[in-house]
């Protein structure tokens, strides 16, 4: 935590700038956790499907974009700082949009999106990986959703990680017998600290947009608490919000307050590259 007043003082975990007219002044920046949609653009995702709340049949990769396009909105009201990015992949991969931090450019980039060949999910978990480090490097955490309706060719699991903490989406016609990849598939998702989200009550647009928000809800909840030093003290938000953490030797795990306290100041030149277990950045919110 930098402050402009002087002389500059230092507190780890946020960069910013202190004006001395209160908490609610500070300017704070730092990193946040980029988010990569991987969807699968196999030619199984143009199955069309009768759902239940439209007459017409729809395609497996329209439900999908209806999905993606109510996730993109709750990050636009909810986390406008993160950064996403869109990959597709069947056979070969392509990062059809760079991070970016517009939802729109993402959703026009969606509706131009075609059926292509079979599935590779390894590859496009490369390309994944690939996109996050060319952009981020290795030591930033980042999150990607896998698009898929679940038909990966006889998929049966990877032993490497994935490229982050993974969360799949699995737009599955109710009818006929559950993908054999679904369960490789959650245990990939849970092996990275993710999980698997299915549409509940048969397929429907209502019912693809609330798997997708339930994913949202879960990952992107904005983080509200107060920022406390001394006698002065302010709403703030934090991005990315803060995980419970479990240590060596605890029997669960350690939820985050909601109070941040300022406990003390130490000089630039003492601190040097301090050890941190998050970072996040941290704005002011309006109070309760």
């Amino acid at each position: 935590f930098l402050c402009g007043v002087s002389p500059a003082r230092i507190l780890p975990g946020v960069l910013g700038v202190w004006t001395g007219a209160g908490l609610d002044n500070c300017l704070l920046l730092f990193a946040n956790m980029p988010t990569v949609i991987l969807l699968d653009v196999s030619l199984s995702m143009c199955r069309p499907v009768t759902t239940t709340d439209s007459s017409e049949s729809l395609q497996l990769r329209q439900l999908a974009v209806h999905g993606i396009n109510a996730f993109l909105d709750h990050m636009a009201q909810h986390c406008k700082l993160e950064f996403c990015a869109l990959v597709v992949f069947s056979s070969l991969w392509e990062l059809v949009v760079p991070f970016t931090r517009d939802t729109e450019s993402i959703k026009a980039a969606l509706v131009q999106m075609e059926c292509r060949d079979r599935t590779d999910l390894n590859l496009g978990l490369q390309g994944a990986r690939q996109v996050l480090l060319d952009e981020w490097g290795s030591a930033m955490p980042a999150q990607v959703i896998l698009v898929t309706d679940g038909a990966l060719s006889g998929w049966r699991g990877s032993e490497d990680g994935g490229p982050g903490r993974l969360h799949a989406v699995c737009v599955h016609p109710a009818t006929g017998a559950a993908p054999q990849a679904l369960g490789p598939l959650g245990r990939l998702a849970q092996r990275t600290g993710g999980r698997l989200f299915l549409p509940e009550g048969g397929l429907s647009i209502r019912s693809v947009q609330q798997a997708f928000l339930n994913l949202a809800q879960a990952q992107y909840a904005p983080f509200h608490g107060v920022l406390r030093c001394g006698q002065l003290w302010s709403t703030v938000s934090l991005c990315p919000p803060p995980e419970p953490q479990k240590r060596p030797q605890d029997f669960g795990w350690v939820q985050p307050s909601t109070t941040i306290q300022v406990c003390g100041f130490l000089g630039l030149q003492q601190i040097a590259n301090p050890p941190t277990l998050s970072r996040h950045l941290v704005l002011p919110a309006p109070g309760p």
